[in-house]
Parts: structure tokens; C-alpha cells; sequence
């Protein structure tokens, strides 16, 4: 006979057995097993496992994003650490380039200060000299021989001034590798010699003085020419190249130490020169 609507067809079976669906029948007392429901059960302990295993999977990614963090921001700390410290050295060496700089303009400074105070000093040096003057007839000591043609003097007063002599030349006393030298040399011991113990009687020339702010004057120790002593001797030259009243005398006078091979005219490289620049000294006069 048909079977009524909305009926369960595995349910009953023609012999009075109950069934479940297609479940296996029981024997011998045995339990049926349950495919269906065992496979869910299988399928929730399958979620279960992949649960579990994202769990897992989850807790590592925390954990390395964590250590991830800590590692950068321990970098974070130790860039701001270097960034801080480039800074401070950054300043430091700013100020130490601002305190060089500062320095080297006080040492610029310094030594420009004491140019212009040298400069001025020795213009009021030389402005003081020109306002000294020497007068024929005064009675000076000598306190320096410059060179074999150039001497200072004390006046009357004391004060110290340069004076040039007149009608001679002589070779410098330096350098030394210069044979001439040594006749220059010669030349300032004979006038420290002649001046050490008696005082200098000055006869000054018109023109009063040179370029250079010495008094030009004939110098006489006692009733002797400073210069005209030099030239007798061979230590000094005529200098023809400004003639004085004295020339001609101090001319026949180095004739005659030339002819008698004194002094610089013993050496005859030495007295080759003297006869050329002699002859330069004359033309120029001309």
C-alpha cells in the first residue's frame, strides 16, 4: 500500500526492524555505526586541528611583528643617539672654527696695529731728525759707525744724529763672501780708532742734508780729514759723482795710494772695480 505523506522511509522496514537510512544493521548486540554523523564529528575535529594550527600560526606572526617593533625602535633610539651626538659635535666643532676665526682676526689685528705703530714711530723718528740740525764749527762725539762713509753722532745736546761724509765712498762691510768687504770693514775700525778718545769738529755743507735725513759735513779730528785720512790709506774712493770743495785734494790723495798699491788698490780685482766705478761716478757729474 502507498505510504502516508511526509513519512520517514528508512525508518521502518517490512519485518518490523527499525533503521537508520543506510546505517549498517546491528548484530550480535553490536552498536550501529554512524557514518554520517561521524564524518560531521571528523569534520569538527578537522576545524578544530586548523584552528588550533592558525592559533599557532597567529601567536608566531604577533610575536615576530613584536620583536620586529623592538628592533625598530632600538634603531629609532640609536639613530636619534647618533643624530644627537652628530649635532653636539656639529657645535662643538662650529665654536671651535668660530673661536679660530676669532683669534686669527685679534693676531691680524695685533700685528697691523704694531705695523702702524712701528710705521708711526719711526715717522716721528725721522720727523724728530730733521728738526735736529748740526752747525759748522759744533763739537760732536761719535757713537756709531754705521759704515766706512756714515757715522752717528752726539751733539751738544745729546741727541743722536746720522751723519754722511763727505767726497768719499767705500765698499759695504757685508756681505762678507765679498772680497771688497773687508776694506770696508777696515775703513769703520780707522774711524772708531781716530774718533774713540777726541771729540769731532763738524764743517757742514750747504746742501745741509740728503734723502735719507743725514747731515752731509767734512768731519776733522783735530786738525784731520776724516775722509781724506780714508782715501790716503787705500780704505776709501773719491766720489766724484756730487763734487765738493775737497775733491781735487782727496783725488791726488787716491793717486797716490793707487800708485803705492795701498789698501783696496793691493788687490787687483778689488782695485779693477774701484777704477770702474770711478769712471761711472765721473761720467754721472758730467
Amino acid at each position: 500500500m502507498n505510504e502516508p505523506a511526509g513519512s520517514d522511509p528508512g525508518v521502518v522496514s517490512s519485518g518490523g526492524e527499525r533503521r537508520e537510512g543506510s546505517s549498517s544493521h546491528t548484530g550480535g548486540g553490536g552498536v550501529a555505526t554512524l557514518p554520517g554523523r561521524a564524518g560531521t564529528g571528523g569534520a569538527s575535529v578537522g576545524t578544530g586541528g586548523a584552528a588550533l594550527g592558525f592559533s599557532a600560526r597567529s601567536g608566531g606572526v604577533a610575536a615576530a611583528a613584536q620583536l620586529i617593533a623592538r628592533r625598530a625602535k632600538a634603531k629609532t633610539n640609536t639613530t636619534t643617539d647618533y643624530s644627537t651626538s652628530a649635532a653636539r659635535h656639529f657645535r662643538v666643532a662650529a665654536v671651535d672654527r668660530g673661536t679660530r676665526v676669532f683669534w686669527g682676526l685679534v693676531v691680524v689685528l695685533s700685528g697691523a696695529t704694531l705695523f702702524y705703530a712701528r710705521g708711526a714711530s719711526e715717522q716721528l723718528a725721522s720727523a724728530k731728525a730733521a728738526e735736529i740740525s748740526l752747525k759748522t764749527g759744533d763739537l760732536v762725539k761719535v757713537t756709531q759707525v754705521v759704515d766706512g762713509d756714515s757715522v752717528v753722532v752726539a751733539d751738544p745736546s745729546g741727541a743722536n744724529v746720522g751723519v754722511r761724509i763727505l767726497g768719499i765712498k767705500t765698499f759695504g762691510n757685508k756681505p762678507e763672501r765679498d772680497a771688497a768687504t773687508r776694506f770696508g770693514r777696515d775703513a769703520v775700525a780707522a774711524i772708531e780708532e781716530m774718533t774713540k778718545e777726541e771729540p769731532v769738529r763738524v764743517l757742514v755743507h750747504s746742501t745741509e742734508k740728503d734723502k735719507h735725513g743725514r747731515t752731509l759735513a767734512t768731519l776733522y779730528v783735530g786738525d784731520e780729514d776724516i775722509g781724506l785720512v780714508l782715501v790716503k790709506r787705500g780704505l776709501a774712493l773719491t766720489y766724484t759723482a756730487y763734487p765738493v770743495p775737497q775733491t781735487q785734494i782727496y783725488l791726488e790723495a787716491q793717486a797716490d795710494a793707487q800708485a803705492a798699491e795701498r789698501g783696496l788698490w793691493g788687490d787687483e780685482a778689488v782695485a779693477a772695480r774701484a777704477v770702474q766705478l770711478s769712471r761711472e761716478w765721473s761720467r754721472g757729474a758730467e
